[in-house]
């Protein structure tokens, strides 16, 4: 370890280290949650420096080519894990992902490594909920660098000579899906400015679920009730603002309606 960090991040090192060495499962391996952005980086890194045993997840995800390139180069140890189904045939028959139907998150990444400890790189500081929702120990997961600050995850990249994905020296501040509907709508316009054919994408992917109920009468009849009468209408307000949409049309009482399902499980990584 560099001894010219600052004391309070030394600190939090060797608190980290400790919640890792404390929690080791006693009959098998944690379970790395691994996405290849910076709080990844420190985490794997953290796992190293404490000695403990991990087997490192990727969950394929439409993420930036330049984060999967970087995963391939510096992390080739890392398993890709795939979901059971194609992510395009979950969303086209189940619905568009939304802040209150996180389908992605709950297929492509929560539901892998049931019944093991996870490590998850969730920090306080990205968002007042999870600040709030999260602890650096549970019962499925160990969150090592919880109350890290963003200065404290850089100043540990530097002082660890950690290799990290080019995107954050060209001004990106958090890496993810490209479009992601949790992200801020600004975020996304950056997104699909940066890579069309992400938005092409998703686009056809809005298409191909009205193609798949054509069909239903009962599916189109909900969705008439938000002012989407057809896929068109429908991509319109998924690529804009969703939520400043549906309050113009007075309808966020129900929008956990509005894809056929409520599945709000918690976004982990």
């Amino acid at each position: 370890m560099n001894r010219q960090m600052p004391l309070l991040l030394n600190d939090a090192i060797e608190i980290s280290l400790q919640i890792l060495r404390d929690n080791q499962p006693d009959d098998a391996s944690y379970y790395g949650c691994f996405s290849g952005g910076k709080d990844s980086c420190v985490i794997k890194r953290l796992a190293e420096m404490a000695g403990v045993n991990v087997e490192w997840h990727y969950n394929p995800c439409p993420d930036p080519p330049e984060l999967i390139r970087f995963i391939r180069s510096q992390h080739p140890d890392v398993v890709w894990t795939k979901p059971k189904k194609p992510l395009w045939t979950t969303l086209s028959t189940r619905g568009m992902p939304a802040a209150w139907f996180r389908v992605c998150c709950s297929l492509a990444k929560e539901a892998n490594g049931k019944g093991r400890m996870k490590i998850v790189g969730v920090r306080a500081a990205e968002s007042p909920r999870r600040a709030r929702s999260w602890q650096h120990v549970s019962a499925e997961a160990i969150a090592p660098i919880l109350w890290w600050s963003d200065d404290d995850v850089w100043e540990f990249i530097r002082a660890e000579n950690i290799p990290y994905c080019s995107l954050y020296d060209e001004g990106f501040t958090r890496l993810g899906c490209v479009g992601c509907p949790l992200a801020s709508q600004s975020k996304r316009e950056i997104d699909f400015a940066r890579w069309p054919k992400y938005e092409r994408w998703w686009m056809n992917m809005c298409k191909k679920l009205w193609e798949n109920f054509d069909n239903d009468a009962e599916w189109k009849e909900r969705m008439s009730k938000y002012g989407f009468n057809s896929w068109e209408d429908h991509w319109r307000a998924w690529r804009g603002d969703m939520r400043e949409y549906l309050r113009i049309h007075k309808q966020e009482g129900a929008v956990d309606n509005l894809c056929g399902d409520n599945d709000l499980t918690r976004y982990m990584q």
